[in-house]
């Protein structure tokens, strides 16, 4: 969760995520698809460019719904209007603090994970973790660990937490010189190494 739409604190909370993901599975190829909001790559071929550069050796990409053409836009829709009608209004009265949101959201994804049943006959009328737990994936209890957060209060421990990938971006694009002492003392200033 956040107070505002970042496109920063999304780009932090995306590489907290596939770090987290690949601590798990590494091989695995993982898309992220996203609509063509402010807290996203908006609208903007270039920055989806750096974006996919940067989790390139990850073996990640991003994608951009085309909203007009792709009706897996809707998924991203319907999660929106999921999440506004059984948890932001039916519980907006019991919220009055951060620490009461925060309960609330941990009771909200444990609901939405463990007890509320898919409506889709595709998906057996099950919940996400019988659905998961049932699958090939191994290791699905450690994405239940996943904490409940507000990017707010947390950006420094995300920016802190997520510096390898920067480091191995930047070693990637710009490979240093360090043929002498004062580059290597440059380079370990300059990443905080």
């Amino acid at each position: 969760y956040s107070h505002s739409l970042n496109a920063t604190f999304w780009l932090y909370f995306l590489k907290f995520v596939i770090m987290f993901i690949r601590s798990i599975w590494f091989s695995l190829p993982i898309s992220v698809f996203f609509d063509r909001w402010a807290e996203f790559v908006s609208n903007s071929p270039s920055k989806l460019q750096q974006w996919n550069s940067l989790f390139s050796f990850l073996n990640t990409s991003c994608f951009l719904y085309d909203w007009p053409r792709n009706p897996r836009k809707n998924l991203i829709e319907r999660s929106h209007r999921i999440d506004d009608e059984e948890f932001f209004i039916p519980r907006w009265s019991f919220i009055n603090s951060k620490q009461s949101f925060l309960k609330e959201a941990y009771d909200y994804w444990y609901y939405y994970n463990f007890e509320r049943v898919s409506s889709s006959k595709y998906r057996y009328w099950k919940t996400p973790y019988s659905i998961v737990s049932s699958s090939w994936i191994h290791f699905h209890k450690y994405l239940l660990n996943f904490p409940t957060l507000i990017l707010d209060d947390c950006i420094s421990d995300l920016i802190y937490y997520t510096k390898t990938i920067d480091t191995v971006y930047h070693l990637k694009i710009n490979p240093p010189n360090l043929s002498n002492p004062k580059s290597i003392i440059d380079f370990k200033y300059k990443f905080n190494i």
